[in-house]
């Protein structure tokens, strides 16, 4: 009996019993892997390397190499006599949110010495730093519970514009995962505001991941019945 023979043979055994049969792949980032699962329990066999290495061949992401992720599972179905699924891939974009309606506003006493102040944002929750920088001067006492709640105030005012963008028609269903960017604003480009300067943030930047699906059909009832 031919191995193609031999492994539809084990193949519909375990369907027979009630089991299920699946390959399951995930990865992305220079690695990823496929492996085949009976009851949602990793097995290995020559049976099972057949189908996994099929399976490689057709999602064709070679090393993994590349700015990616990749996942999902193919089902046997006996009556086909072919495994079948649907393939995520997705990628990490940059993008930013143009504020042109809705700025970020604040207001910065001018007894605070600066130049220009550097606003920080990372990681997927928007933690967000800012300093002042740029000027030869000894820090206030205020100075820097001042910028700590200058921090919070801008992630408050940036999540506030995000979760806007998500629920609007333009993120597309994009899932957006970090908010890694450095702004910088002059003090010499903000307007005068009596005792204060106010400050304006007009863009938001931000990584999101966009997402497709694919159909991934393993079909060997041709070379089941060509096989000898």
């Amino acid at each position: 009996m031919s191995r193609i023979k031999e492994a539809f043979a084990w193949f519909d055994e375990q369907a027979k019993e009630g089991k299920e049969l699946s390959i399951c792949w995930e990865g992305g980032g220079d690695s990823g892997w496929a492996y085949f699962t009976l009851d949602g329990s990793n097995i290995e066999n020559e049976h099972t390397e057949l189908v996994v290495d099929l399976m490689y061949e057709n999602l064709d992401y070679g090393s993994w190499a590349g700015e990616f992720y990749a996942s999902g599972e193919a089902v046997y179905d006996p009556d086909e006599k072919a495994f079948e699924g649907i393939d995520t891939y997705g990628s990490d974009e940059s993008n930013y949110l143009e504020l042109t309606d809705n700025p970020i506003v604040f207001e910065i006493p001018k007894h605070f010495a600066f130049d220009l102040l550097a606003i920080m944002t990372e990681d997927e929750n928007c933690n967000t730093q800012a300093d002042f920088a740029g000027m030869n001067r000894f820090k206030r006492p205020d100075e820097s519970e001042f910028l700590n709640g200058l921090s919070e105030k801008i992630r408050s005012e940036i999540l506030d514009r995000i979760d806007k963008y998500e629920s609007s028609s333009k993120a597309s269903g994009n899932e957006i995962n970090s908010f890694w960017n450095e702004y910088t604003l002059r003090r010499s480009e903000m307007s005068d505001n009596g005792d204060t300067y106010i400050a304006v943030m007009n863009e938001i930047h931000f990584y999101e991941t966009e997402s497709e699906e694919r159909n991934m059909r393993i079909e060997l009832e041709t070379m089941l019945e060509n096989a000898i």
